[in-house]
């Protein structure tokens, strides 16, 4: 009889390690895509909401981008920066079988780390003196609860 409970303390304890090695080894994304088809649609300024739930780890944003035309995204401002932290950039080329020069993508990655509202704005110009700026807008309101 008593082994009963030790029996049932074993499982508990194997059953939290498990699911917390689990949920370790899978971190839990929100993606927000800005394809380039709603940018060549006129769509110049993409506004988005996105909710996250407690066990979203990352948010991913897919934005449309082509470097050879000297543009680029840039993170111009984060309200609630205790909640979203950027991470990572990275430039994903257009396809072998495409134009060359066509448009590629960036994906940013930003890291969710409380509940409540944040919001993202960033702008695609062209960095240098005199250049374009702000030839295209993307605002991204996340709410994690």
């Amino acid at each position: 009889m008593r082994r009963r409970p030790i029996i049932i303390f074993g499982s508990i304890v194997g059953g939290i390690l498990l699911v917390s090695l689990w949920m370790g080894m899978h971190s839990r994304y929100v993606s927000v895509d800005a394809s380039c088809e709603r940018f060549a649609e006129g769509e110049g300024a993409i506004c988005e909401e996105a909710e996250a739930d407690m066990w979203v780890d990352f948010l991913q944003v897919t934005l449309c981008s082509n470097p050879t035309t000297g543009f680029e995204w840039k993170l111009t401002d984060v309200t609630g920066q205790s909640r979203v932290e950027f991470v990572s950039k990275e430039y994903v080329p257009p396809t072998a079988n495409e134009i060359a020069g066509a448009d590629g993508t960036e994906v940013w990655t930003f890291a969710v780390h409380q509940m409540g509202g944040a919001t993202i704005s960033m702008e695609y110009s062209r960095p240098w003196e005199g250049g374009t700026k702000a030839a295209r807008t993307f605002d991204l309101a996340l709410d994690r609860r």
